[in-house]
């Protein structure tokens, strides 16, 4: 169907033929809704031939007064249409003053329609389903979007979008607000008004608050539409209570659904609230907490005269729901935040014991959010009042209602984290631990199995008596939520059943790591755990596979090898062979343990065989068409054998070094020609002789070892190393060159020979990089890290033109290496972070478990050097002959530290 087709059955009398016409439209432009400007263009003509007739149609609409229902069908469409058409970027035909004018005319006089009452059914599903509430909520959507994107024309990308920014500032943004609050006005009534369109109405409201105009003209209606509108939304209503009777496991799970909780009123209003407190605090926030304080005064003569009427108690779970969403503001602001205690004695712990059974769970949340406050008497974590409120929270884990014991126990996590001293509660662990497996058996909810973690990670080496339980409990939730993320029917349950999986197995990572050192648990907890890693090292674990992947890693590092630990081997290779190369980093943890603590297995099996495997895998990684970052850790391999096979695998020297310098001559990436030159310097220190050898058979001797040291003597615009950045690639590549330097004559290539003094230079150049880096290390290590806080309680105003640059998000990739790096497993071999470097520090790097621990780089040095002085008078003259002074003077200073490191280790000898 051509558009000049499709377009003709548009403007007609035949309503059915126009319907299918419009969604034929919404479908296509649903298709390209996503694409980026190049994949949409095939929609640019469609959009400059159709939003004239749809403008034509959307008029026409406005214009009939009807109530028909299939007014607000074809207006929805219409604008299901414009929506997605705009998705991505304002096409320009909305650049047109026509266009522009007569499609935003359109939806400011849907928003100021009125709407026939009369059909508004009494079913709440009905009500909410109304079809004049949803042609409403797409015209929300869309001036929502229109404000948030382009509401600030400076903000806006140059060009196209720019110029519809001012256009909207101009001519749009004034009136728009005014729609907005008309459309509010229903609430203030004591009408009815769906979720979403509330939602998204406030929403517009919140990000006007943000922007010096829109403010100044939405400030005479703040007031009143606080008391109107946004403090009831918040308060618990009939739908609520409603719910909690009828089906207290829904009403936990719609509470911590994130999509509920995105497009619900109370958590739009809670938004409203905590913006206009954080942006315009002085003018805003004394009336506001005054409205909070009545509320909350009036609840408290109510308890005190020993009854609470239902409509009292719903308004104060609103107050305290407004409280704990101005949280950050109170804890940082005077007079509030000499104030909270008070009010968490006055208001928030006899609300504990209320009748009411949703502001029994709403203490429990406002609790939750003040924990972390520093507390008159005690401090952080501790004191009296501390001790009280955490007491009332362990009470509440046995409530007669399930929604409140939820709440109890997502508190009690927010409480063990603030824990000063977990001496109090050890006698009662074991009833806490017990009172959230129920719980885990009841609802799902993966903050069930947050809390768990939290709790398990606090008590440390305290949680070992329970650790087998523990295992056995969070192994059958990981089954039992993950079979249901597994099902074929697919939503937001799957969703949470699946973040739940997840969540235990944090859990069982933070148990083992708190047992890890207590090796007569981990058989056991082996046994327990070994079928979810069995299950889960493939692609049906894809999801959870890092995590698995650190299960494996702490039960090959800190426990016995097992036969059941060796079979998942075989795993691991089929999951590097298929789709594991994005986690070759976490692969390569367990196949270093497996190595390093299992050689004789390593080398000694045959079926199957493991040194085949390595090679397989390697080779696979480093020939395939894969991200080059994700090949480094299949060379870090190949250095594992070599460094803990010494003399065993002379067979897979040849082999190693044909893929290595296969490899080099197409390898982009600095880390990982980095990494390929540091296998060569492996190679060195397993046997220099042979590899020598080889690297002469392939011919690329002297090209290899020019790169070796132009890589050796590169400087960044910082003046440090541009290559082999951690201490451990230093200290290899020093180690390398010493075994070159030791070969005797008839085993010393001439080009090598040929360049002694340079070798020396690089020797000296990274044994000075590296004592700098040990010394910078060390030094920081001995300062205090810990910054004293901001005083925040500084005026800072109502700055109209601050800009709402909220918290930065957490680098994910920074976030995992600073994980691994907190377990100790990684092996150290990442680099300084520089402005040209696209990897991280390893100043506090850790090497864990390599033979080359207990080998010093100095002492190798003045060792290999003396050596030579003694049995080669002739080379080490030719090392130095051509060495200037500086080369000397730290030749001097490296055999002087190295003298002063091997008294150190005489005097830790004695000593031991």
């Amino acid at each position: 169907m051509t558009t000049n087709v499709l377009l003709s059955r548009l403007p007609t009398q035949d309503h059915g033929r126009m319907y299918g016409g419009l969604l034929v439209l919404r479908v296509l432009t649903r298709k390209y809704e996503f694409r980026d400007d190049e994949e949409r263009a095939p929609l640019g003509p469609i959009i400059n031939a159709s939003f004239p007739v749809l403008l034509s149609l959307m008029q026409q609409l406005s214009a009939d007064t009807s109530s028909s229902q299939q007014i607000a069908e074809f207006m929805k469409l219409i604008c299901k249409i414009f929506w997605s058409a705009t998705f991505m970027s304002v096409p320009d035909i909305l650049l047109q003053q026509e266009q522009f004018s007569g499609w935003m005319m359109c939806f400011h006089q849907a928003m100021r329609r009125p709407l026939p009452w009369d059909q508004l059914r009494a079913s709440l599903d009905d009500r909410r389903k109304w079809i004049w509430f949803k042609a409403l909520k797409w015209v929300l959507h869309i001036t929502y979007r229109l404000f948030n994107r382009y509401g600030e024309p400076r903000l806006c990308n140059a060009g196209s979008d720019q110029q519809f920014g001012q256009l909207f500032e101009t001519h749009v943004s004034s009136q728009f607000l005014e729609d907005q609050l008309h459309v509010l006005h229903p609430l203030a009534a004591g009408q009815y008004l769906s979720p979403r369109v509330s939602n998204l109405a406030l929403q517009y409201l919140t990000r006007a608050i943000e922007l010096k105009g829109t403010y100044k003209q939405l400030k005479p209606h703040v007031d009143g539409l606080l008391n109107q509108v946004v403090l009831p939304l918040l308060c618990f209503d009939a739908e609520d209570a409603e719910l909690w009777e009828e089906d207290p496991q829904e009403f936990v799970r719609k509470g911590y659904d994130v999509l509920e909780d995105m497009l619900g009123t109370k958590t739009a209003a809670g938004n409203f609230v905590s913006t206009l407190a954080q942006k315009k605090p002085k003018t805003h926030l004394p009336p506001l907490m005054a409205r909070l304080v009545e509320v909350m005064n009036a609840h408290a003569a109510a308890v005190k005269a020993g009854n609470v009427p239902v409509e009292l108690a719903r308004q104060m779970d609103g107050a305290m729901l407004a409280i704990g969403s101005l949280s950050n503001t109170l804890k940082t602001r005077e007079p509030y935040r000499s104030q909270l205690e008070a009010m968490l004695a006055a208001h928030v712990l006899p609300t504990f014991n209320s009748q009411h059974g949703h502001l029994r769970a709403k203490a429990c949340w406002l609790a939750k959010e003040f924990a972390d406050i520093q507390f008159s008497e005690g401090g952080s974590g501790a004191g009296p009042l501390f001790d009280t409120m955490l007491q009332a929270v362990i009470n509440a884990l046995h409530d007669s209602e399930l929604p409140v014991r939820v709440e109890a126990v997502m508190a009690l996590r927010s409480f063990v984290e603030e824990l000063a001293d977990v001496a109090p509660l050890k006698p009662v662990l074991a009833q806490l631990m017990d009172s959230i497996f129920k719980l885990m058996n009841e609802v799902e909810n993966e903050e069930l199995v947050f809390t768990l973690e939290v709790v398990v990670d606090k008590f440390g080496d305290d949680i070992a008596p329970y650790a087998v339980n523990l295992a056995r409990n969070l192994t059958a939730a990981f089954w039992k939520y993950s079979g249901q993320a597994d099902g074929e029917d697919e939503g937001d349950e799957d969703d949470q059943a699946a973040v739940a999986a997840y969540g235990c197995l944090k859990a069982l990572n933070t148990l083992l790591d708190g047992v890890a050192e207590m090796k007569h648990l981990l058989p056991v907890l082996e046994e327990i755990i070994l079928p979810i890693m069995a299950k889960c090292i493939s692609s049906d674990g894809q999801d959870v596979l890092e995590d698995v992947l650190e299960l494996l890693a702490y039960f090959t590092y800190f426990g016995e090898l097992s036969p059941r630990l060796w079979s998942l081997w075989p795993q691991l290779h089929a999951l590097v062979m298929d789709f594991g190369i994005d986690y070759w980093e976490n692969i390569l943890i367990p196949l270093d343990n497996f190595i390093s603590r299992g050689t004789d297995v390593y080398l000694a099996s045959s079926n199957p065989n493991y040194q085949e495997s390595v090679f397989t895998m390697v080779q696979h990684t480093l020939a395939g068409d894969f991200e080059e970052l994700n090949m480094i850790s299949a060379v870090k391999l190949m250095e594992v054998v070599l460094q803990n096979c010494s003399g065993k695998v002379d067979e897979w020297l040849q082999p190693y070094l044909q893929l290595t310098l296969t490899k080099l001559q197409t390898a982009e990436n600095r880390l990982l020609r980095d990494e390929l030159l540091l296998l060569v310097a492996n190679a060195l220190y397993y046997n220099s002789g042979a590899t020598c050898a080889i690297l002469q058979q392939f011919g690329a001797l002297q090209q290899l070892f020019s790169m070796l040291f132009s890589f050796i003597f590169a400087r960044s615009k910082k003046d440090k190393p541009a290559h082999f950045k951690g201490q451990q690639d230093k200290k290899v590549v020093v180690l390398g060159l010493l075994a070159l330097l030791g070969l005797p004559d008839n085993a010393l290539p001439p080009e090598i020979a040929a360049g002694l003094p340079q070798l020396l230079s690089g020797l000296i150049r990274l044994l000075v990089d590296l004592k700098t880096q040990q010394e910078n290390a060390a030094a920081a290590a001995e300062e205090d890290e810990e910054e004293p806080e901001e005083d925040v309680d500084a005026d800072d105003g109502d700055d109209d033109d601050a800009a709402d640059d909220g918290q930065l998000e957490e680098d994910d990739a920074y976030m995992k290496k600073l994980r691994k790096q907190a377990l100790k497993l990684l092996r150290g071999d990442t680099a300084e972070n520089e402005e040209d470097s696209d990897d991280w520090t390893d100043d506090d790097e850790e090497t864990i478990g390599s033979p080359l621990d207990d080998v010093d780089p100095f002492v190798s040095f003045a060792d290999v050097l003396g050596g030579l002085q003694s049995a080669m008078p002739g080379r080490y003259q030719a090392l130095i002959a051509g060495a200037n002074g500086g080369v000397i003077a730290a030749l001097q200073g490296m055999s002087e530290y190295a003298a002063q490191i091997k008294q150190k280790q005489a005097a830790n000898a004695v000593q031991q």
